[in-house]
């Protein structure tokens, strides 16, 4: 991260604000803490940010999974690169929602550059049970045959409110009645939100698209586990 002064603003305030702007907020029951790992040399900088829970299981998942996005990363970086002045990096930062006392969701968002017209961007995001360590799919959230067809109904309508998206048929791929169209969400109280990768519904410029979907539109097909009164 480059260093930033801010005028009248203490260093140590400046260092936090940074902190909680990169790991993204949660509540004490679901993170105890953030892990970081950070390299930087002449060639690549790497910073990543991910969540400690009181689930060493799910922290042994979390950490296997930053380890190989690490890797991953390291092995796509050139070694004669196109441009030399290019410095390639990885960034992963994290958010989370707690949808009660065990149950939560964890978003990362995943960047990098190895070369190209700009950098890569890219989600996760997982939802676990932390007390079994469960990872929660989407399918055990939802039952019914006509499940899948109102979520995808609802996301379309949502999307294409947005006058930028103007190829329909992209967005109905992309948010089509499949479950697997529906992999990134997360779990609030008092909705779920979908995330859309950069390309899955409309083109890179447009970024990462997010429909919120509010638990009483959807009641008749939660599952009884889910439900909130």
């Amino acid at each position: 991260m480059p260093r930033i002064r801010v005028k009248g603003i203490p260093a140590a305030i400046i260092a936090v604000m940074f902190y909680f702007a990169a790991a993204g907020t949660c509540e004490a029951i679901a993170v105890l803490k953030s892990e970081k790992i950070q390299e930087e040399n002449g060639k690549i900088s790497v910073e990543i940010r991910y969540p400690v829970t009181a689930n060493t299981q799910v922290n042994r998942a979390t950490e296997k999974w930053t380890k190989v996005e690490l890797s991953r990363f390291k092995a796509s970086v050139p070694e004669n690169p196109e441009n030399p002045d290019w410095k390639f990096h990885l960034t992963i930062s994290y958010s989370c929602s707690e949808f009660s006392s065990r149950i939560a969701s964890f978003l990362f968002r995943i960047e990098s550059f190895t070369g190209g017209a700009h950098p890569y961007p890219g989600i996760r995001a997982v939802t676990y049970d932390l007390r079994t360590a469960r990872e929660i799919q989407i399918e055990d959230i939802f039952k019914g045959r006509g499940s899948i067809r109102c979520i995808s109904d609802l996301a379309i309508a949502e999307i294409l409110k947005d006058q930028r998206v103007t190829d329909r048929d992209w967005v109905l791929r992309g948010a089509g009645p499949r479950w697997d169209n529906f992999q990134y969400f997360m779990l609030h109280p008092e909705k779920i939100v979908f995330y859309f990768a950069p390309y899955q519904v409309a083109p890179y410029y447009l970024g990462e698209k997010r429909v919120e979907i509010r638990w009483e539109r959807i009641r008749e097909y939660v599952r009884e586990e889910f439900r909130r009164e």
